[in-house]
């Protein structure tokens, strides 16, 4: 079976996590590093995007950050809203700095009563791209369940543990789980 670009006209390939494409496209395989901090810190931009949403980003200083899918996924999973409050209440009250990035297309601003238990709100049009690099250089974890804004924070924050909740949860997606693993997201 033809693999999707192993045309021979194609000389490389740029790859965040190179050692993990297929056999035939890893020889022409170029690693694209880890961001540097310093490059997207000197953009002007993003930190005026910030502020047209009302968001200072020096104030996007977190321990902890909870990246959540939308509720239309686990709104009739309870176990889902019991396990993230007891995660978000057990990191709050040891003191920690928690924030919660809300799906962008969530209506409702805080449908697990977070900001109750001590965390910290995300205005919801504020990227999460934007809050993992804004905050970098503080965050000490980074939780989800199984949505993939989890692999972009193992590509941004290479070196922070990322980590999915699915089996805490109860909302195990076997394919996900896998390619969590081999990205070395961290599966609880």
């Amino acid at each position: 079976m033809p693999v999707e670009g192993s045309s021979r006209r194609i000389d490389r390939y740029y790859a965040r996590f190179p050692n993990h494409l297929r056999s035939e496209l890893i020889a022409r395989a170029v690693a694209i590093p880890e961001s540097e901090p310093g490059f997207f810190e000197r953009l002007r931009w993003p930190k005026d995007f910030m502020r047209m949403l009302d968001v200072n980003p020096e104030t996007l200083w977190f321990d902890d950050l909870f990246l959540l899918a939308h509720s239309n996924n686990f709104k009739d999973v309870p176990e889902y809203r019991a396990g993230v409050r007891h995660i978000v209440a057990r990191l709050a009250g040891q003191g920690r700095q928690v924030a919660v990035n809300y799906h962008p297309r969530e209506r409702d601003p805080d449908w697990l009563a977070l900001q109750s238990l001590g965390a910290t709100l995300i205005p919801h049009a504020v990227p999460s791209e934007f809050v993992l690099l804004f905050s970098r250089r503080r965050l000490g974890a980074v939780y989800g369940d199984i949505g993939t804004a989890l692999i972009t924070a193992k590509w941004v924050l290479e070196s922070v543990p990322i980590v999915s909740l699915m089996e805490t949860l109860d909302v195990v997606d076997p394919a996900l789980r896998r390619l969590f693993e081999v990205l070395g997201i961290d599966v609880r």
